[in-house]
């Protein structure tokens, strides 16, 4: 837990489903990624802000697509 609940949804339903799969290189992408500051990675997650060439991963494009892909009523454009 993060303490902003937007961020708790948002990235403890990603990991849920995804840390289980996750190479120990995307473990450490994920690490790395974890250590921002909430306001950052919400607004990244959301797409308000372009995400930082050195958090462009292969880890960060997963939580982004969870995030914006439009299948959960929670998500970006969600259920339209």
């Amino acid at each position: 837990q993060r303490g902003w609940v937007e961020i708790d949804l948002l990235m403890g339903n990603w990991a849920s489903e995804a840390i289980p799969r996750m190479s120990s290189e995307e473990l450490d992408q994920l690490e790395v990624i974890i250590a921002q500051e909430n306001p950052n990675l919400l607004n990244w997650l959301l797409g308000h802000d372009d995400v930082p060439k050195e958090l462009d991963n292969e880890v960060m494009r997963s939580m982004k697509k969870f995030v914006t892909d439009g299948s959960k009523d929670w998500t970006v454009g969600g259920n339209q």
